[in-house]
């Protein structure tokens, strides 16, 4: 399970997120709809420990994996 609790992030003073609390049980899937720039990849970021939170928790059980492929291209 995957457990959000209470989390805020902002940048540059606009806020991504303000108090977002939910739970991702095993075996649920979840889509993330919105808008450009309203905090979906964020929020996947954050889950994966890419992004480091102003406040609040995501804790998540000792055998559930995460996995996270970026949207962006890297050219080399």
């Amino acid at each position: 399970m995957i457990y959000i609790n209470n989390i805020h992030l902002s940048y540059g003073g606009q806020v991504i997120f303000d108090g977002l609390t939910f739970t991702c049980a095993k075996g649920q899937r979840i889509g993330l709809l919105g808008r450009n720039g309203t905090g979906k990849s964020t929020l996947l970021k954050a889950i994966a420990g890419f992004v480091k939170l102003d406040e609040g928790s995501i804790t998540i059980d000792k055998y559930t994996r995460v996995g996270y492929m970026p949207q962006e291209v890297v050219m080399q």
